[in-house]
């Protein structure tokens, strides 16, 4: 029974939570968080030009980077955290009670830590970049979907400067990664 519990709640590649498991507990942390008055942080990361990988170098290769991406970023957050495969190469993790000026040094150091490996398979060496956004919990919204979008928008404003970096999303003014 917990080995199919596991592969139902879990991404069969990387081993993170799958998304539908992550939004059902997202929604969880909100809720505890509204009730005991904490703060969240959702953050998005996205590898940068990840397509390039499976056309060049085949999808076992591309499933390499998956599987050890995952593991670099389940390997950068606490255990109290939430992390899951987003879908693709796309991942999505909650920072339980943290403000978003905490957050900043943990998705930077993620990014980092993408950026600083060399993936190497098969005599073929790679190196990646990432790009992440993130939102806050409950300063920016209070619904899971909207925090993820808001995350998603900073994301993307990432991969239109070049990638490889983390900015918060700011409602005010679009997207800063000044706190």
């Amino acid at each position: 029974n917990q080995n199919i519990y596991e592969d139902a709640i879990r991404d069969g590649l990387s081993g993170l939570l799958n998304h539908k498991t992550f939004i059902d507990r997202a929604q969880e942390e909100i809720e505890r968080a509204r009730r005991f008055q904490h703060q969240l942080v959702f953050l998005i990361f996205d590898l940068d030009k990840f397509k390039r990988i499976n056309d060049t170098l085949g999808h076992p290769y591309g499933d390499y980077v998956i599987k050890t991406t995952a593991k670099i970023i389940k390997d950068n957050v606490r255990s109290i955290d939430l992390v899951a495969r987003y879908g693709g190469e796309e991942f999505v993790v909650i920072l339980i009670n943290t403000a978003a000026k905490n957050a900043m040094p943990v998705g930077k150091r993620i990014v980092q830590n993408i950026s600083d490996y060399l993936f190497s398979m098969d005599n073929q060496d790679v190196r990646m970049t990432i790009s992440a956004g993130m939102s806050e919990f409950p300063t920016q919204n209070r619904s899971v979907d909207q925090l993820i979008d808001l995350a998603d928008q900073a994301m993307y404003k990432v991969k239109k400067q070049g990638g490889n970096n983390i900015l918060l999303f700011n409602s005010e003014s679009g997207t800063v990664d000044k706190i």
